[in-house]
């Protein structure tokens, strides 16, 4: 099939134009790119249309492009709309241009099924437009509920909001990020799955292989996401003048805490190792180096509203798992590994006991470790993706 897929996606063409991305947006760049790469496993023929923004803020023009974005398992073409520089203006002006250029291109690409990367106010408004003009189903795939990370009343999250109920009436069908959500979206026969993430195959192909947690006198605690307040990321700093003896606390990522890990690193490297922004293969080799994996307190409207993309990864890993309250998955209990309290002495206190957690949730960690790797593999993912787009595309 030919599959359009509408989503924010930075490729690396892009980001070496327009530079690194700064503003935390990690997760999401890696599973957009995990689930172009199990599209194109499946063999599918797979074109982007990208409402990403340079991190460059300022005045000016990002100038219209093509990437080709290439992996082990094909390529695929990833085209940018022109759109300013300067934010907010050009995230605003991106969702009229990402509407135009899909118009534009859909008689030329013959996409047999759109599929839009959550339900931001640029992607919204393309589906909408393609299904309206072109006669072309689409498939949602929800990640975030909208404006669950920003303020009810910000421009933002109400702009975002506004397509909502359309896109859902329109879709035929869904991809949920989390069980919550799930239950949250239309129940009237279209199809709803829940895919979480997509995993590495460095992380998938090494799990079975790597060191057993714990067996170093060193305990290495590895956070790997958006260094920022909003993602939990300054509970990490206000533990780390506390962390146990023999504790090092690892940090990846990429955010405007970026630089007091920085200095904190500098200050105690026994205590603190900042690692700076990791590629995808990376994070899975310090994950299979870690003994423990730390999720943060993120701030936001709504709990259930998210399921952070490094979750899967650390279930896979094998490590002891540290997290506060965790969304549901259908089928799978994860309240042993999601009973912190969020606070820095609380991290302090489970990173003291962690050994110990760790030998009494062993048997849990395997499971679930086993659980993750065979459902959220690439060819897990490259099977459920095309049995959804392809029910989609005859509805």
């Amino acid at each position: 099939m030919k599959i359009l897929v509408l989503a924010a996606f930075k490729p690396p063409g892009f980001v070496a134009k327009y530079g690194t991305p700064t503003d935390g947006y990690l997760g999401g760049q890696r599973k957009v790119g995990l689930l172009i790469r199990a599209m194109l496993r499946a063999g599918h023929h797979v074109d982007v249309i990208s409402s990403a923004i340079s991190c460059r803020n300022g005045w000016g023009i990002q100038r219209p492009g093509v990437c080709r974005y290439r992996t082990p398992d094909g390529e695929a073409r990833v085209f940018h709309p022109p759109t300013w520089l300067r934010k907010p203006f050009g995230g605003l002006a991106m969702a009229a241009q990402v509407t135009r250029a899909a118009l534009a291109l859909a008689p030329r690409l013959k996409p047999d099924v759109v599929f839009a990367y959550n339900s931001l106010l640029p992607e919204a408004c393309g589906v909408l437009a393609l299904q309206r003009v072109h006669g072309l189903p689409y498939v949602l795939e929800v990640d975030d509920l909208p404006g669950v990370r920003h303020s009810p009343r910000s421009a933002r999250s109400l702009l975002n909001r506004l397509p909502w109920s359309a896109v859902l009436s329109g879709a035929s069908a869904f991809i949920a990020v989390n069980g919550p959500i799930a239950d949250r979206l239309p129940h009237d026969g279209r199809p709803v799955h829940v895919l979480p993430g997509v995993l590495e195959d460095e992380l998938v192909h090494g799990s079975q292989a790597r060191r057993a947690p714990f067996s170093r006198p060193t305990v290495r605690a590895l956070y790997a996401g958006n260094l920022s307040e909003d993602r939990g990321a300054d509970v990490l700093l206000r533990a780390i003048p506390d962390l146990p003896p023999g504790v090092q606390l690892r940090v990846a990522g990429a955010g405007v805490l970026a630089p007091a890990f920085e200095c904190a690193a500098r200050l105690a490297p026994d205590r603190c190792a900042f690692l700076g922004l990791l590629s995808g293969k990376q994070v899975s080799a310090e994950l299979l180096s870690s003994d423990v994996a730390i999720n943060t307190p993120e701030r936001l409207t709504d709990q259930d509203g998210v399921f952070p993309f490094k979750i899967l990864e650390y279930l896979a890993s094998g490590a002891l798992m540290i997290s506060p309250r965790l969304p549901s998955i259908p089928g799978r209990d994860l309240r042993w590994c999601s009973d912190w309290d969020g606070s820095a002495a609380g991290l302090v206190d489970a990173l003291r006991t962690a050994r110990g957690s760790y030998g009494r949730h062993r048997a849990a960690i395997a499971d679930a470790g086993a659980w993750a790797l065979s459902h959220f593999s690439i060819d897990a993912a490259a099977a459920a993706i095309s049995q959804t787009v392809s029910g989609s595309s005859h509805r």
